[in-house]
Formats: C-alpha cells, sequence, structure tokens
C-alpha cells in the first residue's frame, strides 16, 4: 500500500501531448455554439453564471467535440474578470470543463494539475514570489490536500496536508515512510538492492575510497556545468548496476554545485538518470520545469517557468524543439521551434484559400528538371508532377521524351502557415510511404520539400531550407 501511494504522486505525469495542434479540421463559420468535431475558436464567453463568479469569461481557441460549441479535446483558454486578464490554461477539455493533464500560466502562481471534469486531482503548484513549489494531492478546489512534498530553496519536506496546511499531530516520519518504504540494510552499500533510502549523501569524489560505492548521476552535471564537485542526498528507490546502488524507480534527489544547494528533483529515475516524468526546482534561478525527462535532460513534452519567459511544449535535450507555446510579457504565440531558436509561429489547419499553378523548375549538371505543381482550395488537395531532366550532349537537347519520375495525388495533412511570406504544411504521401513536409517562398518562388525521417519532427523544420529534398524555383504565382 504504501508504495502504491508515492507511485500516486507521480501518476498525473503521464499524459497525451496537450498543445494547441490538432488533427480536426478547421471549424466552419462564425457561430461557435455550431461548432462540432473540428478546430475552432471564440471569444468572451460568459461564464460567470456557471462558476458563479461575476465578470468572468473565457477566450478559447482548440478542438470541439460532439456537443455543440463545447471545448473538448486540446486547446488553450485564457481567463478574464471583468475583463482584466487572469491567466491561460493549456490543456485537455470535456464538455467545456479541464479534463485530464492542463498547465496553468498566472501572474505569480502556476500549476501543472490532473483533472478530472473541473475538480484537481493531483499535480505542481509553483508560487514564484514565495519561493516554494509543491508537489502532490489535491482536494477538488485544488487545496493540497493528502501526500505532498514542499520544495523551497532550504530543501524540501515531505507532509500529510489538508486545507493547503500541514496535519496537524502528525509526524513528518509517517510521510517519509512512504518514501523510504522497503528501507535498505546496514552501511555497506555494496548489498543496497531493489530498496529504499532517506537521503543518503552522494558524491563524485570517487577518489576518496569511503566513497566508492557513493556516485550516481554527478558526472552528468560535470559535463554539463563549471563545478569542481557535485553531492547529492537522495531519498527513494534503488537499484544496482555495475557494481554500484544507483537511483532507479522514484525518488527525490538535492543536487549541490561546490557545496551550494542548486537543483531540487521530484520524480522518475532509470539507471541512475532523471528519466521519466518529474519536477524539476532550480534554486538558483527561481525556475521550474514539470514533464517528461530523458538522461537528465528536459526530453519530450513538459512545461518550463522562467524569470523571463514561459513555455509549454516539446523538448529536445534541454531545448524548445518541436511545437510549443511560448507566454512572454507581450504575447502568446504557437511555433515550431529548432534547438530553441523560433522557426515561425504556426496557424492551425488554415485552409488554401485560392487555387495555385505554379510552374517549377531547377537547374542541375544535366540541364533542367521542371516540375508542376497544383493546390485545389476546395479539396485541399496538393498534386505534384515532375519529369526528369533534359539531358544535353554537346549542346544539343536530346529529343528522346522524359517519363516522369515523380507524380503523386495526395491530401494536404495539415498547412501550418498560409502568411503573405509561406505557405508552409506537410503531407503523406501513401504511394511511397513516406512524409514530407513542404513550404513555398511567396516572394522568392522557392519550393522546398522534406522528407521526415521521423514523423515526430514535422514540427521541426527550418525555414533556411536544411536538408532540403528539391530546390525549384516556382513562377506563375496565384496568391
Amino acid at each position: 500500500m504504501k508504495k502504491l501511494l508515492i507511485i500516486l504522486i507521480f501518476s498525473f505525469l503521464s499524459f497525451d501531448f496537450a498543445s494547441a495542434i490538432s488533427d480536426l479540421p478547421p471549424c466552419k463559420g462564425k457561430n461557435y455554439e455550431e461548432y462540432v468535431n473540428c478546430y475552432g475558436s471564440y471569444k468572451d464567453k460568459d461564464y460567470s453564471k456557471i462558476y458563479n463568479q461575476p465578470g468572468l469569461t473565457n477566450n478559447y481557441i482548440g478542438e470541439f467535440g460532439d456537443l455543440p460549441g463545447l471545448s473538448n479535446g486540446k486547446g488553450i483558454a485564457e481567463i478574464y474578470v471583468n475583463g482584466e486578464y487572469d491567466g491561460t490554461y493549456v490543456g485537455n477539455f470535456k464538455n467545456d470543463k479541464l479534463d485530464g493533464l492542463a498547465t496553468y500560466i498566472g501572474q505569480n502562481f502556476f500549476s501543472v494539475a490532473e483533472y478530472k471534469l473541473d475538480e484537481f486531482v493531483n499535480g505542481t503548484d509553483f508560487l514564484v514570489e514565495d519561493k516554494i513549489v509543491y508537489v502532490g494531492q489535491y482536494d477538488k478546489d485544488g487545496e493540497w490536500n493528502g501526500l505532498g512534498a514542499v520544495i523551497s530553496p532550504d530543501g524540501w519536506t515531505y507532509n500529510f496536508f489538508k486545507n493547503n496546511e500541514i496535519v496537524e499531530n502528525n509526524e513528518e516520519q509517517s510521510a517519509i515512510n512512504e518514501i523510504n518504504h522497503s528501507p535498505c540494510k546496514g552501511q555497506d552499500r555494496s548489498k543496497w538492492y531493489n530498496c529504499t533510502i532517506h537521503k543518503e549523501f552522494f558524491s563524485d569524489n570517487t577518489d576518496d575510497p569511503l566513497y566508492s560505492y557513493n556516485s550516481s548521476i554527478s558526472k552528468k552535471y560535470n559535463e554539463n556545468f563549471s563545478f569542481s564537485e557535485v553531492t547529492e542526498i537522495y531519498s527513494g528507490e534503488l537499484s544496482f548496476f555495475q557494481k554500484k546502488p544507483i537511483f532507479n524507480g522514484k525518488g527525490i534527489v538535492e543536487t549541490y554545485f561546490d557545496g551550494k544547494l542548486s537543483l531540487i528533483y521530484i520524480g522518475e529515475f532509470k539507471n541512475g538518470l532523471r528519466s521519466g516524468y518529474g519536477t524539476e526546482y532550480n534554486v538558483v534561478n527561481n525556475s521550474v520545469y514539470v514533464g517528461q525527462f530523458k538522461n537528465n535532460n528536459f526530453n519530450g513534452y513538459g512545461t518550463a517557468i522562467t524569470k523571463d519567459h514561459n513555455y509549454v511544449g516539446n523538448f529536445d535535450g534541454n531545448y524548445y524543439h518541436g511545437v510549443g507555446i511560448l507566454f512572454t510579457k507581450d504575447k502568446r504565440s504557437i511555433s515550431s521551434f529548432r534547438w530553441d531558436e523560433p522557426l515561425y509561429e504556426i496557424e492551425h489547419n488554415v485552409k488554401i484559400d485560392k487555387d495555385v499553378a505554379l510552374s517549377c523548375e531547377k537547374k542541375t549538371s544535366y540541364g533542367y528538371a521542371r516540375l508542376k505543381l497544383i493546390l485545389d482550395k476546395n479539396l485541399n488537395r496538393f498534386t505534384i508532377s515532375s519529369k526528369k531532366a533534359e539531358v544535353i550532349l554537346s549542346n544539343v537537347v536530346s529529343s528522346e521524351p522524359s517519363e516522369p519520375d515523380y507524380h503523386s495525388n495526395f491530401n494536404v495533412e495539415e498547412i501550418l502557415l498560409n502568411s503573405d511570406d509561406y505557405l508552409i504544411g506537410f503531407y503523406r504521401d501513401d504511394e511511397l510511404d513516406k512524409n514530407f513536409h513542404f513550404m513555398l517562398d511567396k516572394f522568392s518562388g522557392e519550393l522546398k520539400v522534406l522528407e521526415l525521417d521521423d514523423i515526430n519532427h514535422k514540427y521541426v523544420i527550418n525555414p533556411a531550407g536544411n536538408g532540403v529534398l528539391i530546390g525549384y524555383k516556382c513562377k506563375n504565382k496565384l496568391f
């Protein structure tokens, strides 16, 4: 039973991607109350009677389901009270209620929590000015209730809570027993195997024989940070790997750089590394990351709350990478990122607004390769036909007919952007069994098509043209 309780604390972090990107078609018309099974938006919807709060309104962009006009699926909801901005939810909705994982971006308060039809279950709260992070269970109204950890620059405590307060007459040790549920026996660490510990010391000082069984994930930090020594204090589950105990399972670790507490992490470990789901508080910068980890790095879907801005979306190796929502003091934008660099803002499922017929060509060492591109606004269909380069021998063009080396009809699965500058999207070619990303520069006429080796990379494309499959110049642009 004790082991199940600590697992429950972290179970909320297992979730599906909850971004603003959707596979649903764009909603038709301007009356949101008629929107069904589509992707659309509305503004200034009155929620004052539903939540018994005068002046409460909502701006929403995202998915709608079977019930007309109700948010259902992935979306973004901006909350206003008497016309003043209050905060933004990014996550999963069901019939106009939060249901599943959602991130709340407020003024000085942030949370990543699991909901069940607007009722809180468990999650992470970050009180920025107070420099306090809570990870644990809630009551239905969002009060800290049940088991939870409070993290601050002073360290962490693990207790039973009720109405945001530690339960009186309840020793902290009873909550700690939920973490240290299968205590390792004895002081000989070489015999620690599949057991738990509480606030044991680990160091990267492997020159000292006393610590021959103490090192765990410290060397990873020495590779990434400029510190002479890293020490850690760990509580949680252990296993044995390469003749030493390592963090494996669920636990809490304090990381010290040159004796100064710098990071506190609560979550999952694999083979001594932060891997899985967790919350990391950066004591030095007073910042928080909640989400997926891999080999000690932010990797996958997560939320980062920093001094300068906030981000909800995909990460790779601690970088914003893929599609994400960036919140700054001035704006909110849904963008494609590549190693922290924003590539372009995404307009979801934009319809082709005009028929487009383009004649394109590129010069090769053998002559010219010509291509015809057609976009059909009614079918949202993309057609490409191309011919092999005409062979030039002794300045004479071969009269032999060239057969098309690529001809295919397919549906555009998603158009990400249709601006004055670019038409950007991605499509699936079933005939070739491949996925492609395309970008048409409307000013230069250059068309770039890139084959995607991984469908998960469809939002990580550099408009500068890295990895260009074809680089045609087009004319007869009819935009």
